[in-house]
């Protein structure tokens, strides 16, 4: 009996980490429901607590201020429950009432032996968000967006490659964190006014910033523009956004290369969706750069124009 409820337990478990899924990342879970069934629901799993982590930060706001150190507390306990879950940290016990998936997160990491490294850089990132200051020079920028996007690409891989032996392969897990950078420097050039508005925070260097005399009091004024029409756009913005775009150019290209190293389930809706991701880019040109009032996204048409070209790629392949 007590097996049976185990089952049962760990079913619901996954169940939940797919709604979170389903609720929070509809592209996502769109792109890799498909994969077989095991890996399908350890990715949920995984990014399950990704979100998690990711929504204890972004709760933190200069308005409430009093609440970082509950979200650092917080973050401490979900690094006390991936140490707790791990199979290689050795068996400790944890509170896991908060968080319905984390039965289901500790099957995955018993099954597809993630390291546990990137779960612990995921919450160091999402760290610099409690008690953010602004990023200072392009270097920070890349830095932290290893922390809190390439991390994700790093525990993702054991699920997606073909093998152990491609999982483990350096060149494959620079193409992976590669990849997770660039989606969170695009994140960033699209919220812009989001970013400012519900968090007061601007992500771009400050540095750059600077250089090109923007001052965050214009950030600010472009964010909350209400008038009719959209905000007029500064030439010396639309440079530097420029700029961060062709930094996150390249990021993307690294895993074009790899397809063969992936479970030919997988393929597909990883260039697709890393396809897709890299055309939110075009989408905010195609705005005018107006990443301050407008949240730019590819249309339905652009995404099977995408899913389709993506396809094609993939039955060329001569794995």
């Amino acid at each position: 009996m007590s097996s049976v409820m185990s089952q049962a337990r760990l079913a619901a478990s996954y169940a939940a980490a797919v709604e979170v899924m389903k609720e929070r990342a509809v592209s996502f879970y769109g792109a890799f429901r498909h994969l077989p069934s095991d890996r399908f629901h350890a990715v949920v799993a995984v990014y399950a607590f990704c979100r998690a982590a990711d929504d204890v930060s972004d709760e933190v706001t200069e308005g409430a201020a009093q609440s970082a150190p509950m979200a650092q507390k917080t973050l401490d306990r979900l690094e006390h429950l991936i140490r707790a879950l791990h199979p290689h940290e050795g068996a400790k016990t944890s509170d896991m009432s908060d968080w319905p998936w984390a039965a289901a997160l500790a099957d995955t990491l018993r099954q597809f032996d993630l390291p546990l490294s990137p779960f612990l850089a995921q919450l160091d990132g999402q760290r610099r968000d409690i008690r953010f200051e602004g990023i200072r020079t392009t270097d920070d920028l890349l830095d932290y967006a290893r922390l809190v996007a390439g991390s994700v690409g790093l525990m993702l891989l054991p699920l997606l490659a073909k093998d152990k032996q491609a999982a483990s392969d350096p060149s494959l897990m620079k193409a992976c964190e590669d990849l997770g950078i660039g989606m969170q420097i695009t994140n960033i050039l699209r919220d812009v006014g989001e970013d400012l508005r519900l968090r007061n925070r601007v992500y771009l260097p400050l540095a750059l910033l600077r250089g090109a005399e923007i001052t965050l009091k214009e950030l600010r004024h472009l964010a909350h523009h209400q008038g009719k029409e959209p905000p007029r756009i500064p030439e010396r913005f639309i440079r530097l956004w420029e700029r961060l775009a062709d930094i996150a150019n390249p990021c993307y290209k690294g895993i074009e290369g790899k397809l063969c190293q992936f479970h030919e389930h997988s393929r597909l809706p990883l260039l697709a969706a890393a396809r897709s991701y890299r055309a939110i880019a075009d989408a905010v040109r195609q705005e005018g750069y107006n990443c301050f009032t407008t949240r730019c996204y590819t249309s339905d048409a652009q995404r099977a124009a995408i899913l389709q070209d993506a396809a094609h790629t993939i039955s060329q392949l001569s794995c």
